[in-house]
């Protein structure tokens, strides 16, 4: 295993899953997380890009943002130091039980005469076989804090076309730890595995629809991407990205899968611009409402601030409520951005409605999300199924139930009403439907017959 560290500026830092634990699940074969989406007002936290380097080795490159690692002066010497370590360890994927091939770890030990204010960067190389997919669950371990940051990756060693057979670095040579660009970027791409000189870059359009409530029993409506153009480039060679849309990156024009690059708006995946406000009110408003926020206009950003100001008639109240929406607007956009903005997905729909899950289970193909307590009458429970897409890796849609219209519904009265819906009103919901089942059975069946 071979180690390199180095000092970065956190141009591109990403929030990315944490406090996970492996767990039986609901069935063989699921990795389980207490809080994988978590909404943390720590937005930044270590992040990694799986970069396979050959068929044998594979490459973590990590970010640690400044602040996420203790650094304490030391009585004797007076400098500041920090200790810490990258613990992994490499898991087969889809099989009946989830087996470990592979662990290890890296120590990082900092010491200067003042507390850093750079991130650090660097990366690590590990065994891993080729022609199978596996997660890597990956652990800093902050020893002076007594604090962990614990991450779960998805590993593609099967398709030698994906895109962690690609590196993407900036113009001074920064790898990008998201698929996002900017307009007017430069970048490099490299691949060690794709032995070519020249690759091909189509553009698509933007996608700008939304995904359907909950308990209509269809599919997402998946849109028709737009072509625009395609084109030759040449690998490690500065590229420049002049308008926003969707690139996608391959070893040549008869090949589906490659790397996909994003240039949605200036600043994603933070709403960034008073403009973006008024899209994501779709899920809470109804036709009339929102084709009066005029959205993309210049007045969108004042009559969403009306419709905010509507439902909670109090000031505190509404900053509360549009803090906390587009909080999970913004983590939608981090966790869930496939070919479109994250809060544009299923997973965004339902992340930004009923905010994170209680609980997670994860395998290759799908993921299952619950909300507040186990076995109740009222269950909240969403399943989620990957789709195979050659643009993106993280296309998820949602298994729709009629069932859940009385969930949605409450859900959007509760914000209509001036009030957060979260894992708390989630609970109480759960509690009032047990005990009206509960009443229901008491009176049809009293105790007093139970004994003949």
């Amino acid at each position: 295993m071979f180690l390199h560290l180095r000092k970065y500026t956190p141009l591109y830092i990403t929030a990315i899953i944490s406090l996970l634990v492996i767990s039986c699940g609901p069935s063989k074969g699921y990795l389980a997380g207490a809080s994988t989406y978590e909404d943390e007002e720590q937005m930044w936290n270590p992040a990694y890009r799986v970069y396979h380097i050959s068929d044998k080795t594979t490459r973590f490159h990590f970010i640690i943002p400044p602040g996420d690692i203790l650094f304490v002066r030391n009585s004797k010497t007076r400098k500041f130091e920090a200790s810490a370590e990258i613990l992994y360890q490499i898991i087969t994927a889809g099989g009946k039980e989830n087996k470990i091939i592979n662990k290890g770890n890296v120590i990082i030990n900092k010491e200067g005469d003042k507390i850093p204010t750079k991130a650090i960067i660097g990366y690590f190389d590990v065994d891993i076989p080729d022609g199978s997919y596996y997660y890597a669950k990956v652990i800093l371990n902050d020893k002076l804090r007594k604090h962990q940051f614990e991450n779960l990756l998805t590993i593609d060693k099967k398709n030698k076309d994906s895109k962690e057979n690609f590196i993407i670095t900036d113009s001074i040579n920064n790898v990008l730890f998201m698929d996002i660009i900017s307009e007017n970027m430069k970048i490099k791409i490299s691949s060690e595995r794709i032995n070519s000189p020249t690759l091909f870059l189509t553009k698509f359009t933007s996608i700008s629809d939304y995904p359907t409530p909950i308990y209509i029993e269809r599919k997402t409506k998946r849109m028709k991407i737009n072509k625009d153009t395609t084109y030759a480039i040449q690998t490690d060679k500065l590229i420049e990205i002049k308008k926003k849309g969707i690139y996608h990156i391959r070893r040549d024009t008869t090949n589906l899968y490659g790397i996909t690059l994003l240039n949605f708006y200036q600043g994603y995946p933070l709403i960034a611009q008073r403009k973006n406000l008024a899209p994501p009110m779709r899920y809470i408003t109804s036709d009339e409402e929102f084709t009066e926020l005029a959205v993309g206009s210049d007045i969108s950003k004042l009559n969403t601030e009306k419709i905010w100001a509507l439902m909670s008639n109090d000031l505190p109240k509404t900053e509360k409520l549009l803090t906390t929406f587009f909080k999970r607007v913004q983590f939608s956009n981090i966790y869930f951005t496939s070919y479109k903005e994250g809060w544009r997905t299923d997973r965004g729909l339902v992340y930004t409605i009923f905010g994170p899950p209680t609980n997670i289970y994860k395998n290759p193909k799908e993921e299952q999300w619950l909300y507040g307590l186990d076995n109740q009458v009222l269950e909240f429970k969403f399943t989620f199924t990957k789709i195979s897409n050659p643009l993106t890796d993280n296309d998820f849609i949602l298994t729709r139930d009629d069932g859940k219209k009385e969930i949605w519904q409450k859900a959007v009265e509760y914000w209509r009403k001036g009030k957060v819906f979260d894992e708390r009103e989630i609970v109480r919901l759960q509690e009032e439907k047990a005990r009206q089942f509960n009443n229901r059975n008491n009176y049809w069946y009293p105790n007093y017959y139970r004994r003949y």
